[in-house]
């Protein structure tokens, strides 16, 4: 992410109220576009579109709720351990075969989406019209979530805000059209069905930006030891044993996030007619509210606080390997002041835009 805070800081240094709202814009779709755009849409059907519902739009909007929350809880961990891989390949400056390494990704990612939604959606007993149809979009919005958390680990690198925007732009546009249009004849099945459609076309345009970018080709790890079975398989269960707590990083700050749901919806949540999902209406359109605040806090972090790390500590990198003692120790001191600085910036800025 600090390739493309580099990128929007250049435009900040303009100074001009249109750089800035490019800024305020652009950041929040690459730090929050996945999540920004489920509220904004969750937000506007509540608000101003749900007259346009002749059925349960609980059962819409909690089966988009669940989805992202289980999109997280279940592959938070191992969207770390990607990035681990990922960022290795990129500093090796191997972005062909980092992109590469996200489309093999993909395959994994969608068998096991697939295979967690599939029993889950068809065990739904609705009474809805077209309830096929809407158990299998049920099942394209949780592969196209997870494909979509995936590929955004990667899409930073390309440093094209303006055009990563447009995407956003146009999958928030599509969704919105396609959940209208095609809810007036299929109605939640149809609204599923159409905001399903808006996270691919998302998913598959941003694929599309990393193919004009890159022309991606197989990591090398995938080539050695071909004689050898199961090598492959031996090396990534080594590289999982060994990136473990980072791993558990993703599952536990995901849980942190998620575990006031769960347990709203567990005891005071009413259950969806037909499912086994419960929300509590009265917390959840509050929290995801409030949750809009924490986006200035992620822009300063992406475009400020990440990209001073960046440089203080590649200078301290390259002091150790030529540098006197004193040096170092001057450089590491740097290093701390800067981060003392960027966390009361941070707090500063927070706790103004959430009061």
């Amino acid at each position: 992410m600090a390739g493309i805070g580099f990128e929007l800081r250049k435009v900040v240094q303009k100074g001009s109220i249109s750089s800035f709202f490019q800024i305020a814009v652009s950041g929040a779709m690459i730090v929050a576009g996945p999540w920004l755009m489920t509220i904004v849409t969750i937000l506007l059907i509540q608000n101003f579109f749900s007259r346009y519902f002749t059925e349960n739009i609980e059962l819409f909007m909690g089966v988009i709720i669940y989805a992202y929350a289980f999109s997280l809880l279940i592959f938070g961990g191992s969207h770390y351990l990607i990035t681990r891989r990922m960022s290795d390949l990129l500093y090796e400056k191997k972005e062909r075969q980092a992109f590469g390494y996200v489309l093999i990704m993909f395959i994994p990612i969608v068998i096991t989406s697939a295979a967690i939604a599939s029993p889950i959606a068809f065990s739904f007993n609705l009474d809805i019209e077209h309830d096929t149809l809407f158990k299998l979009s049920t099942i394209i919005i949780f592969v196209s979530i997870n494909c979509l958390w995936v590929i955004m680990l990667f899409v930073s690198v390309l440093k094209w805000y303006i055009k990563i925007l447009s995407v956003y732009i146009i999958g928030l546009s599509a969704s919105l059209f396609l959940i209208l249009s095609l809810s007036k004849n299929y109605g939640v099945a149809g609204a599923a069905l159409g905001f399903a459609a808006g996270q691919t076309i998302i998913v598959i345009l941003l694929v599309m930006l990393c193919l004009i970018a890159w022309r991606p080709v197989k990591p090398d790890f995938f080539y050695k030891h071909k004689i050898k079975k199961g090598t492959n398989l031996l090396k990534t269960f080594n590289f999982i044993k060994k990136y473990r707590f980072l791993f558990f990083t993703g599952v536990f700050y995901y849980l942190g996030i998620w575990i006031d749901k769960l347990i709203f919806w567990g005891g005071f949540g009413e259950t969806i007619p037909g499912t086994g999902f419960k929300i509590f209406e009265y917390y959840d359109i509050p929290v995801f509210s409030a949750n809009l605040t924490m986006i200035p806090g992620l822009i300063f972090f992406t475009i400020y606080t990440e990209t001073e790390f960046y440089t203080i500590l590649r200078r301290f990198l390259l002091i150790i390997g030529k540098g006197l003692y004193t040096d170092i120790v001057e450089s590491k001191n740097k290093i701390l002041n800067i981060v003392n600085l960027s966390l009361k910036e941070q707090s500063l800025l927070q706790g103004i835009v959430s009061i």
